[in-house]
């Protein structure tokens, strides 16, 4: 006997998004004072109050990285060669990725830091402190996996959503 089962498959007609937080990390300095400590910074671009966005009407046979690509050499005159993207999650119909930027050019260099303006366009500073064990931990990859998993409340709004702090610095870990 054979049964036979229909399942009607019904999708969320909403907009979906690609959400891409564009970052780069300071120079990790040691801070004499406090001996084996290091301050640790993150700049990540905001388009006010979130992080920018490509808005979708349709997913279907979309190359997340590709769009991310275009509108990066298209808004920001980035090259392919000076990003490094990964996926860090999907919340609801946000698709969210992590631009590492390894060379910041003019475009972004004249873009201030959300204290010092107002302008749509924002560098959002992150500030941690880290605390090697040993000298080989002073690699970027160790050091933003060690600070993922500290409890961190700190969260990037998106589209619709929020995207915690530690989610991002496991992901930068991961493509560093």
């Amino acid at each position: 006997m054979v049964h036979i089962c229909n399942i009607k498959l019904t999708f969320n007609s909403e907009p979906h998004y690609i959400n891409y937080m564009m970052m780069y990390n300071f120079d990790i300095v040691p801070d004499m004072k406090i001996g084996k400590s290091y301050f640790i910074g993150t700049n990540i671009l905001s388009d006010k109050d979130t992080i920018p966005s490509i808005k979708l009407d349709s997913i279907n046979g979309v190359k997340y990285k590709h769009l991310i690509r275009k509108e990066l050499k298209k808004k920001w005159k980035l090259k392919t060669r000076d990003v490094r993207i990964k996926h860090i999650s999907n919340i609801n119909n946000n698709h969210n990725y992590l631009v590492f930027v390894l060379n910041l050019n003019k475009t972004l260099l004249n873009i201030d830091n959300r204290i010092n303006t107002t302008a749509t366009y924002a560098w959002r500073s992150y500030y941690d402190i880290f605390s090697p064990n040993n000298k080989n931990e002073l690699n970027k990859s160790i050091i933003y996996e060690k600070l993922s998993n500290i409890d961190n409340k700190a969260t990037i709004n998106i589209t619709n959503g929020k995207i915690p702090i530690v989610d991002v610095f496991k992901t930068f870990s991961k493509i560093v």
